[in-house]
């Protein structure tokens, strides 16, 4: 028990990494645009990638390589200095040059290292060549493709590497463990910081974003990490503390994910539930399925009746306890909480309206499925380099179907399909 709780060095530097992934999601996901910060965030995830790579190699096999990382810290130095002050052309804040630049750095250093153990020192590992390949082909696709973007050839090098690399098993270990906890510490610290700063004044839950489903997607990501430790403790028989633990904190995940509302989050919440089960019942020879099942299931609802209450009661009351809501772009508005309404104020949302609301989203999809809709009329469709866009009907629908399209309706029409805006 005691050897799952050590910490090492390197799965201490896998956890600050996977802590920052989910910190660069959150910025990138809830900045403006207008101060670079989006850009920056988005820029450090290469550093950061770089810094999982370089975690693999000690000091004396970088410094081994002194002609190619001298030539390479030359040319970003030389070449860096000339970027962060005449690149605005290529990207126009500072702070993201400072960020790219970085990247730049930290990667092409992995990829010296990498490139040294792979084809050099014959370090290679396991990997399966059928999928690989398969990666590499999607990759180069997506290279080569009419998009123009420059992000498919950042991934293939990032993660090309990190493939290539000749981790231990130890410290594999170390990185499934790093990445589950990053991912679990990421979230007590955004959420906590919620819990100060995010008054619960929309129904469905925003959290440390400002959009619900945006929430609900990093929550799955949290509730993936739970249960990969719940199945960890489980496999390796930890202490029954541990279980509890990790089933508890399954239960608070799943009461944010509730009160997100997201209907396709609450699927895939099933879904990852049923492979969790399907996973322990294989581990658990000894207990028939459908036991393993019953008691699984039985058990998670408990943890999520149980915890509900504290997650919706520390939402909704712990922040009017520091009155001082912070906004992201675009948030604010009168209908918001704001540091002066007090605490049974009408703009913080009630229990009883957070269940309506979801009563309501999932018995309007039972409802859509049952409904059978007539067809609307259709009124004159004009032709749009070969796409038919209907006109709305109005009231009197005979007159509209007599109507023609002229010559010049149908050249604005043209005009705006070749601008790119929505018809």
């Amino acid at each position: 028990m005691l050897k799952n709780l050590r910490l090492s060095k390197t799965r201490i530097i896998y956890i600050i990494c996977f802590f920052l992934f989910c910190l660069i999601d959150q910025r990138v996901k809830t900045g403006s645009g207008l101060d670079g910060w989006i850009e920056t965030f988005r820029y450090l995830a290469g550093a950061v990638m770089a810094l999982l790579i370089l975690s693999h190699y000690h000091l004396n096999d970088v410094l081994k390589q002194k002609i190619p990382c001298f030539l390479w810290s030359l040319v970003c130095v030389i070449g860096g200095v000339a970027f962060v002050f005449k690149g605005q052309s290529l990207i126009w804040f500072m702070n993201a040059r400072i960020a790219f630049l970085v990247s730049v750095f930290l990667m092409g250093i992995a990829v010296i290292c990498t490139a040294t153990a792979f084809l050099k020192a014959k370090k290679r590992p396991k990997l399966n060549y059928k999928a690989g390949l398969l990666w590499l082909v999607m990759m180069i696709l997506m290279i080569v493709s009419r998009s123009e973007y420059l992000w498919p050839l950042a991934y293939l090098v990032m993660f090309g590497c990190f493939y290539l690399t000749d981790y231990s098993a130890e410290e594999q270990k170390d990185m499934f463990h790093g990445m589950s906890e990053g991912i679990v510490l990421a979230f007590f610290l955004m959420q906590g910081w919620c819990f100060v700063f995010r008054p619960y004044d929309a129904v469905r839950y925003v959290g440390v974003y400002h959009n619900c489903n945006m929430n609900a997607l990093f929550y799955l990501l949290v509730l993936a990490a739970v249960f990969t430790k719940i199945l960890y403790v489980y496999r390796h028989n930890c202490a029954k503390w541990m279980k509890i633990f990790w089933f508890a904190g399954a239960g608070v995940v799943l009461s944010f994910i509730f009160m997100t509302i997201s209907r396709t989050a609450w699927f895939v919440t099933a879904i990852m539930i049923l492979v969790a089960i399907v996973y322990m019942c294989r581990m658990n020879n000894s207990v028939k399925w459908f036991k393993c099942v019953i008691r699984t299931v039985a058990v998670l609802v408990c943890c999520f009746v149980l915890m509900f209450p504290l997650v919706f009661g520390a939402v909704r009351y712990l922040p009017p306890m520091f009155h001082h809501p912070i906004w992201f772009f675009g948030e604010w508005s009168e209908e918001k909480v704001h540091s002066w309404d007090k605490w049974d104020s009408e703009k913080f949302v009630s229990l009883e309206k957070l269940m309506t609301t979801s009563v309501g989203r999932v018995a309007a999809v039972f409802e859509g499925l049952s409904e059978t809709k007539p067809a609307p009329e259709e009124g004159p469709r004009l032709e749009v380099e070969g796409v038919n866009v209907a006109e709305n009907p109005d009231e009197n629908a005979a007159e509209s179907q007599k109507r023609e399209v002229t010559q010049g309706q149908q050249q604005a029409y043209d005009e705006a399909y070749a601008a790119g805006y929505a018809l």
